[in-house]
């Protein structure tokens, strides 16, 4: 066991900043689905291929916040008249009857992104999260 007696207390070298927030109360759970307390919180890194797409899905049952690490995208949603172009160094929430699919805004760079997302485990995340990339990764080999 590391030894922390002699630790520092004071915060010193630190900036924190909140850049989005889900309230957990506005979560609404599907009929079915797993009760907050007996999810999962993943992380995970999603890269997006130039040009690339994320194909059309959901957010029922999987809320979820996106922080783009680089580059930037546009989000085309069911709730929304205009298309959102989140860029790198923001967040963006996902939650609700929130349906949509995204964009990578460059025909040359990969887009970054990194999800935290509660997952059900009646349905499992699949290891590709979206085949339309996988098809545009294959067809570029």
């Amino acid at each position: 066991m590391v030894d922390i007696t002699n630790a520092p207390t004071t915060v010193a070298d630190e900036k924190s900043t909140t850049l989005k927030t889900i309230e957990i109360a506005d979560i609404k759970i599907p009929e079915g689905g797993k009760p907050i307390l007996e999810r999962q919180m993943r992380v995970r890194r999603l890269d997006v291929f130039p040009d690339g797409i994320i194909g059309l899905h959901d957010h029922g049952n999987r809320p979820a916040i996106l922080y783009v690490l680089r580059g930037s995208f546009t989000i085309y949603n069911s709730t929304s008249d205009e298309p959102e172009v989140v860029n790198e160094g923001e967040a963006v929430t996902e939650f609700g009857q929130l349906k949509h699919w995204a964009r990578n805004n460059s025909r040359t760079l990969p887009l970054a992104l990194l999800t935290f997302d509660l997952l059900d485990d009646g349905a499992p995340a699949r290891e590709d999260p979206c085949p339309i990339c996988a098809a545009q990764a294959a067809a570029r080999q």
